[in-house]
Order: C-alpha cells, then sequence, then structure tokens
C-alpha cells in the first residue's frame, strides 16, 4: 500500500536535489522573496558567485539555535511557538513554497524577536488550486464533517484502485471521533491529516508527493511548537493566513481571471472538437474505430473457475486410477503383492491418498 518502488524514487530524487547546492541557492533566494514583507522571518544571504553544486556560501547567522535554546519564561516559550508556526504556516498557505523540515535545529533565533530558518535543500510547493483545497479540508475537519473532509481529499489524490467511498467515509468519521468534544486548542491538526493519509493509503489513493511533504512539514513545526508551548492552538495561529487566501480566493479579479481561463480552455476544446469529429468519422469510414475495454476486478472469478477445472482435472484422474487398478486386479498379472496384483494395488494406494488430499484440502479451505 506504500507503493516502495516510486517512494524509493521520491527519496533518490529528494536526496540527489538535497546534495545540489545551487538548487538550495535558488530555494533560498525564493523564500527571501516571500520573507521580505515579513522581517521576523529572515532566510541568510547566499553569495552566488562563490557557490557551486558541491559548495554553498551564505552569511554568517549569530543566533541560538531552538534545539539550544534557555527557554525558562513561559511567556518566552508561547511567543516563540507561535512565531515558529506562524512560519511554517504563511509558507504553506499563503505562499504554497514552504520549508519541509522546520525541526528545532533549523531553526535559530537572533536578536531575541528574529527567526532564521537554515538547510533549504528540501522544500514543498503547493499549487494556487491545492492551497484553496487545502483550506477546504480544514475546515472540513474543524466543523468534524467527513462527506466534506472526504469531497476535499479526492481533489488531492488519485486512486490505484477502485474504492468504496462509504467505506472511506464512515473511517473518516472513525478518526474524527477521536477529536469530539476537545476545543480548537486541544486537536492536533497535524497528527489528524497523518491519521487521514494513512487511511488513504489502505485505500490505495496515491497522496501526491507535496502534500505528503506539507504534512511531514506541519507535523515537524507543531511538534517543535508543543515542545515549548504544549497549550499552542495551530487553527488559531492558522486563521489570519486562512482569511488572507480565502479573500484572495473570492476577490472579483481573481474570479475573473478563473472565468477567463475557463473561456480559453472552451475556447481551445471547441477549436479542436470539429478537427476530433473528423478523424473519428474517417476511421469509421475506413473500417479502423477499434474500442478497448478493461475488464475490472474479474481476478475473483478467474481463479474461482481455476479451481474448478483444477479439481475436476483431479477427479477424473483419480476415477481413472481406480477404474485401471480394478481392471488390473482382475487379471491376477503377477507379480502379486498379499494375493493380488502388484500394478493394481499401487495403483489404488495411489488414487486414496489423491483422494484424501484433495477432500483435506477442500475442508481446510472450506470450500464445500
Amino acid at each position: 500500500i506504500y507503493d516502495l518502488p516510486n517512494l524509493v524514487k521520491e527519496v533518490r530524487k529528494t536526496l540527489l536535489h538535497e546534495l545540489d547546492f545551487t538548487r538550495e541557492a535558488r530555494n533560498m533566494k525564493i523564500a527571501q522573496i516571500n520573507f521580505s514583507h515579513t522581517p521576523e522571518f529572515c532566510v541568510p544571504k547566499v553569495y552566488e558567485k562563490y557557490s557551486t553544486e558541491k559548495v554553498l556560501i551564505m552569511e554568517l547567522i549569530t543566533g541560538t539555535k531552538l534545539k539550544h535554546l534557555d527557554t525558562s519564561a513561559a511567556v518566552e516559550r508561547e511567543t516563540l511557538a507561535r512565531l515558529g508556526v506562524r512560519c511554517t504556516l504563511m509558507q504553506i498557505i499563503e505562499h504554497g513554497f514552504f520549508h519541509a523540515d522546520p525541526h528545532p535545529g533549523n531553526i535559530m533565533l537572533v536578536d531575541g524577536n528574529k527567526i532564521y530558518m537554515l538547510d533549504w535543500g528540501m522544500v514543498g510547493r503547493l499549487t494556487t488550486e491545492a492551497r484553496y483545497n487545502l483550506i477546504d479540508l480544514t475546515q472540513s475537519i474543524v466543523e468534524k464533517d467527513a462527506e466534506r473532509i472526504l469531497w476535499s481529499l479526492i481533489q488531492f489524490v488519485e486512486p490505484r484502485k477502485p474504492y468504496n467511498p462509504r467505506t472511506l467515509q464512515r473511517e473518516i468519521l472513525d478518526i474524527l471521533e477521536s477529536i469530539y468534544g476537545l476545543s480548537l486548542s486541544e486537536i492536533n491538526l497535524a497528527q489528524l491529516l497523518l491519521d487521514i493519509t494513512t487511511l488513504l493509503r489502505e485505500h490505495y489513493l496515491r497522496i501526491p508527493a507535496d502534500l505528503a511533504i506539507m504534512i511531514k512539514a506541519l507535523v515537524t513545526a507543531e511538534g517543535t511548537g508543543r515542545e515549548l508551548y504544549p497549550e499552542l492552538n495551530v487553527i488559531e495561529e492558522a486563521e489570519p493566513y486562512v482569511r488572507k487566501i480565502a479573500k484572495q480566493r473570492w476577490h472579483p479579479e481573481t474570479l475573473w481571471d478563473n472565468f477567463k481561463r475557463g473561456i480559453f480552455r472552451f475556447m481551445t476544446f471547441q477549436k479542436r472538437l470539429p478537427e476530433r469529429i473528423d478523424h473519428i468519422i474517417e476511421l469509421v469510414d475506413k473500417g479502423e474505430l477499434s474500442i478497448h475495454f478493461q475488464h475490472e476486478n474479474l481476478d475473483g472469478l478467474r481463479k474461482t473457475l481455476e479451481t474448478i477445472t483444477n479439481r475436476i482435472t483431479f477427479g477424473i484422474i483419480i476415477a481413472a486410477l481406480v477404474i485401471g487398478s480394478s481392471m488390473i486386479i482382475t487379471t491376477g498379472v503377477k507379480p502379486l503383492l498379499f494375493g493380488f496384483p502388484a500394478l493394481g494395488v499401487i495403483g489404488y494406494l495411489v488414487s486414496a491418498i489423491l483422494g484424501l488430499w484433495l477432500i483435506f484440502n477442500i475442508i481446510r479451505k472450506k470450500k464445500y
């Protein structure tokens, strides 16, 4: 269910990207542009002139990594936890370009109020449409709406096998039962998303790599934040960014752009439609039109027919052995065994063993 071959390919690609420092330098430049309006979140400056695929030169940042921070004051712990989670949420929801591994070793506090994100080798990207779907998913989790959760998830995933929506919806409800009666501050959003994506894999629904990376980043950021401040309310911290992207989603300019995009797609389709219809008619005239059917879920029927055929064949062989042995017994042909022809006795024994084995196999598999 984890699709190991593709998982290995994805890990290999990610490792090679992380080892290419020109990619990391480019990622840092993108992050610097995204953080240009938020002075509390920073990225070290990269010196591209001296950087190569194997060497990355950046400015020296003097501060304290979060994992080495002595946060004795409760107010300081809460402030740092909220800042760290906001940094990740802003990248995911607002920018669509985010640091994929925001653990304490990659976060440095400078001058007591600035957070520097280090190690940009692994990043994730979400399209605008994916961020809109993510907002719908988060809202449906808060409202504990299993049907809407399923609809939102289907926008992300790719089915590898047929699945039963009702069964999946019921199992999502089982997961949601764990948050019934909890306040928003007590809901572990990242863990919920992790449980739901595990459920999707069990139903052979393929999760895009960037979505999996996003959940990993959110799990890491929330875990880091809750270590500093266990009462951290991730949903409350996400609210301003959700409101901002929702406002952008329904802005008249965005709606007009979507409308123009839809018209363009329709015009492109309409332009190619006569050509496609003409091609189909031409194939029909030439007698070259062929339709391919793919049968689904016939493995069970095929195996059943194979089992029936094998058992009938087995039974015929046993019957032939019994009849042949009986004919030999009546001839009195030597050598004798217990006063009967040895070949006939051996035939009886073989047919008896095969018959008992067939009966035992039928009883063992309860196919009777």
